[in-house]
C-alpha cells in the first residue's frame, strides 16, 4: 500500500479515514494522529507539506536503505573501488555476481548511474550493468527505494511509475519483505489496469508480481490460483509455438505454488514438460532454467502428503534424478552467478540434500537385499 494510504503512526492502511490538515498524512483515527504528532510528525509536517506525502516518505526510506546497505556490507578487499566513481574507502558494498575486487561500488553512486536509465523497464535499478545479474539483499532493496524515490511523483499514466513499484516490490519480496511489497504489487496492477490496459502483458506481469507477495504472505491458495491463471494465459497466446519465456516462467512459479500446497506429483508433471524446453530455447545456464531445474529435483524428492526427509517414501530412480539434475544446476549457478551467491548456495544446499537422501535409499536397499552390514 502506497504512504499515502497508510496510517502515518500505526502503518496500516486507512484510505485516508483521517488526515493532516496542512500536509495530508492519512490516520485512522485521532489517537493515531496525536501519537504522530508526538513522535516527530510536528517537525517533519512543513516538510511533508511541500514535497507530499509519497515523496517524503519514498525518500526517507530510500535513505535508511541506503545507509543500511553500506553499513552493513562485507569488507571489501584491499585496493578495491567504486566502480561508478573509481573511489575507495568506507561504504563500498557488493550485490550483484561480479566476482573480486570489480564487484564493489557505493549503493549511492548505482543509484546515481541508474537514473540515466531510459525507457519503462528501469533495467539498470535491478540489474548490474558489468554481470547483467539482478542485484541481491541489502543492495537491492536500497535500489529498489531509490527506484520508487525517483519516480514516486510520476504521474499516474506515466509507465515508469507503474515500473517503478514493481522494482520497489521485487526487491521488498527477495528481502523477505512481503508484507510490505504486497500493498506496492496492488497499485502496480491498479496502475496498469487503469492505465494501460491495452498492453495485455504488462497486466498478466503484474498478476504475477502480486501472486508471488500473496504467497509470501501466506495465502498460499490465492497465490496459486492466480498463477494457474497467468500460466494457462500464456500457454494459450503461445500457440503451438511452444513456451515462451515468460511462459517458462509462469510455469515455474505455478510449479511452486503446487509444492506449497503439496501437490508434488503434479507439480512433477508440468517441469517434466517445461524443464526441457527451457534447456533446448534458453540454454543451460539462463536463470529460468536454472531454477526449474532446481524445482523440478525438489519436487522429485518430495510425495504428496510427505515431508522432504521422508526417505523411505521416495522412489529411487526419482532420487538419482534428483541428484543429476541438482549437479547440473548447482555448476549452471556457480558459472552465472557465483559461488558466495544466494541462488547457489540455495542450489548447493539442494544438492547436499539430495546426495543424502540417495545415501540412504542406497544403503537401505542393500540392508533389504541382505548385501549390506552384518549378512555375509
Amino acid at each position: 500500500m502506497l504512504a499515502a494510504w497508510r496510517c502515518g503512526a500505526c502503518g496500516l492502511g486507512c484510505r485516508n479515514k483521517k488526515q493532516c490538515a496542512k500536509c495530508g498524512t492519512a490516520y485512522c483515527d485521532a489517537k493515531c494522529q496525536k501519537l504522530h504528532w508526538k513522535r516527530g510528525h510536528k517537525a517533519d509536517c512543513p516538510a511533508v507539506a511541500v514535497v507530499g506525502v509519497e515523496q517524503f516518505s519514498a525518500a526517507r526510506e530510500a535513505d535508511a536503505a541506503a545507509a543500511a546497505a553500506e553499513r552493513d556490507a562485507e569488507d571489501a578487499p584491499d585496493g578495491a573501488c567504486c566502480y561508478v566513481c573509481l573511489d575507495g574507502g568506507a561504504g563500498l558494498a557488493r550485490g550483484c555476481a561480479c566476482r573480486g575486487a570489480a564487484g564493489f561500488a557505493h549503493v549511492g553512486c548505482l543509484a546515481r548511474s541508474a537514473e540515466v536509465d531510459i525507457g519503462d523497464g528501469l533495467d539498470h535499478w535491478h540489474t548490474c550493468r558489468n554481470c547483467r545479474q539482478p542485484y541481491h539483499g541489502a543492495v537491492q532493496l536500497a535500489l529498489g527505494r531509490a527506484c520508487w524515490r525517483r519516480h514516486a511523483s510520476a504521474p499516474p499514466d506515466d509507465r515508469r511509475r507503474a515500473a517503478a513499484l514493481n522494482v520497489l516490490g521485487n526487491a521488498l519480496t527477495r528481502n523477505g519483505r512481503h508484507a510490505e511489497a504486497l500493498p506496492a504489487r496492488e497499485a502496480a496492477l491498479e496502475l496498469c489496469l487503469a492505465h494501460h490496459g491495452d498492453s495485455a502483458d504488462a497486466a498478466l506481469c503484474a498478476r504475477s508480481s502480486l501472486a508471488n507477495s500473496l504467497h509470501g504472505c501466506g495465502r498460499a491458495d490465492e497465490a496459486c490460483a492466480l498463477r494457474r491463471s497467468v500460466y494457462g494465459t500464456r500457454a494459450r497466446a503461445d500457440g503451438g509455438k511452444g513456451p515462451s519465456r515468460p511462459t517458462l516462467a509462469a510455469a515455474l512459479d505455478y510449479a511452486i505454488s503446487l509444492s506449497e500446497l503439496g501437490a508434488f506429483r503434479e507439480a512433477q508433471r508440468l517441469l517434466r514438460a517445461v524443464f526441457p524446453a527451457a534447456r533446448a530455447s534458453l540454454g543451460a545456464t539462463d536463470v529460468v532454467t536454472i531454477a526449474l531445474g532446481h524445482c523440478l529435483a525438489r519436487a522429485l524428492t518430495t510425495d504428496d502428503d510427505s515431508v522432504q526427509t521422508d526417505v523411505e517414501e521416495m522412489e529411487v530412480g526419482d532420487v538419482l534424478e534428483a541428484v543429476a539434475l541438482m549437479e547440473c544446476t548447482h555448476e549452471a549457478s556457480r558459472r552465472v552467478y557465483g559461488g558466495a551467491h544466494p541462488t547457489t548456495i540455495d542450489v548447493a544446499a539442494g544438492l547436499d540434500r539430495a546426495r543424502n537422501a540417495l545415501a540412504v535409499k542406497t544403503s537401505s536397499m542393500l540392508v533389504t537385499s541382505g548385501t549390506g552390514g552384518d549378512n555375509y
